[in-house]
């Protein structure tokens, strides 16, 4: 289990706050988070958002530093079923 997380200037970064307020959706996958809180400010080094379908399968995630700028970005899509 990651218990800290260093910058590349090796200052730690956060040594208990790796995971910080999750939030859920109904099948308990994430679909918000914040990772790498700095204990001090609480600003999270990372914030991530996933998107699901209506049948809750993954269709996109987006994680942001903490000046708001796009580090990770992905969508997707399933392929419709034929019927």
């Amino acid at each position: 289990m990651v218990s800290q997380i260093y910058s590349s200037d090796n200052n730690l970064v956060s040594s208990s706050t790796v995971f910080a307020n999750p939030t859920y959706n109904a099948i308990g996958a994430v679909t918000s988070a914040q990772l790498a809180l700095d204990p001090a400010s609480q600003i999270p080094g990372i914030s991530l958002i996933r998107s699901y379908d209506n049948r809750l399968r993954l269709t996109g995630e987006t994680d942001t530093n903490d000046q708001l700028s796009p580090l990770y970005n992905y969508s997707g899509g399933w392929p419709r079923s034929r019927v």
